[in-house]
């Protein structure tokens, strides 16, 4: 199940470029709002607050196959 860590860590880096390919698309288009910037900064606190918490789970850590 090792093949397991490195898809798993290979599907998390293809999410972050992702992520960070449409931020580098979308950042001029949304810096000219303040509510569209408020909104942006406001929806990645709300993400890397479920990421933290989801990471701190006993359920996921308790997976046998991490």
């Amino acid at each position: 199940m090792q093949w397991l860590k490195l898809v798993a860590g290979l599907s998390v880096l293809a999410v972050v470029l992702w992520g960070i390919g449409a931020i580098a698309v979308f950042a001029p288009v949304v810096a000219g709002s303040t509510a569209s910037v408020a909104t942006v900064a406001v929806a990645a606190v709300v993400v890397a607050v479920v990421v933290v918490w989801g990471a701190k789970g006993r359920r996921w850590r308790e997976n046998p196959y991490w």
